[in-house]
């Protein structure tokens, strides 16, 4: 994967206005019900799956428990599945459900291709291009544009419902979501051009928030690398310059803080918090707390409450 500079990035979406174009054709796809839906799998494939078997060049197969949508912009590429691989032309547009594994790559290696890539995460929604030329091969930005935008849980649980492919309301429903999320990007996106955005501040506290809704949960650095497309390392070094930790080591300390407050507050077991907050051995647990804590936490709730009777 080649990541372009900023300079190539402003080239692409300011003095072209590619993604607002590209924007604008993904509304009309929305608007007039013309898009395919990737659903995930039967069974189903656990979250963070990558295909073992590389693409000749692009992204490899994968997934994620975020919504995103893809849209060809010019030229014709494959979209991967893991049962097929799905000829995308005349700007196709896919919706992406949660844990659906995909990929892309060339229709051919001699085609070029470009996509609009919009990832909805819980408090915005991240604008990027993907392209191929048999130049430069497979190229993806360093810089994004992303748009902060609230209330976007409905919009994940509306395409997480099993009858969303056959139930008309509930498509309609998404569609009038998607298609105000997409105006108010391209609201911001006008603004963004006359101002001085830090595109790597904004995608920390995306990141950052992210992990506040699902830091019970198997986070991987992987998987967050997935969800901004960029490299673990290049995510994990921006983590560590804004918030001064790496990533699993903030992902540790939030569940530390969660567990010390549940002592605090609550009378529950030590094996059933160390589950809740996504320890798989209790007494690996009860080790990091000790040392964090400086007590066990079998003790710690009977000295918080002795602290409090003082």
């Amino acid at each position: 994967m080649i990541l372009i500079n900023n300079a190539i990035w402003i080239f692409l979406f300011e003095r072209n206005e590619m993604l607002t174009q590209a924007i604008t054709q993904t509304l009309d796809s929305i608007c007039r019900d013309k898009f395919n839906v990737l659903l995930p799998n039967d069974p189903p494939v656990p979250v963070g799956y990558m295909d073992p078997k590389p693409l000749p060049t692009g992204y490899q197969s994968h997934n994620h428990n975020y919504i995103e949508l893809v849209q060809l912009v010019e030229g014709k590429f494959r979209l991967h599945t893991s049962h097929e691989t799905i000829r995308m032309n005349d700007h196709d547009c896919w919706l992406i459900q949660p844990l659906a594994v995909h990929g892309e790559t060339y229709a051919s290696p001699r085609q070029a291709y470009k996509l609009l890539w919009i990832v909805f995460t819980h408090m915005g929604v991240n604008f990027f291009i993907s392209a191929y030329t048999p130049q430069t091969g497979f190229v993806v930005p360093v810089e994004r544009l992303y748009c902060l935008i609230d209330q976007l849980e409905s919009l994940w649980e509306l395409a997480a419902r099993k009858d969303f492919t056959h139930n008309r309301l509930i498509r309609a429903e998404f569609q009038a979501l998607m298609i105000r999320s997409l105006l108010t990007g391209l609201s911001q996106i006008e603004i963004q051009r006359s101002e001085q955005i830090d595109h790597q501040k904004v995608l920390i506290g995306q990141i950052r928030q992210y992990i506040e809704h699902h830091f019970c949960e198997d986070i991987s650095i992987n998987g967050l690398a997935q969800m901004a497309r960029c490299t673990p390392n290049y995510l994990n070094g921006l983590f560590r310059k804004f918030l001064g930790l790496p990533i699993h080591q903030y992902v540790l300390q939030k569940r530390l803080e969660t567990a010390k407050r549940l002592l605090t507050e609550q009378q529950i077991p030590v094996k059933e918090i160390a589950y809740k907050l996504g320890f798989n051995d209790p007494l690996y647990f009860s080790r990091l707390f000790k040392k964090r804590f400086g007590v066990p936490p079998s003790n710690f709730g009977h000295i918080a409450v002795y602290s409090n009777l003082k």
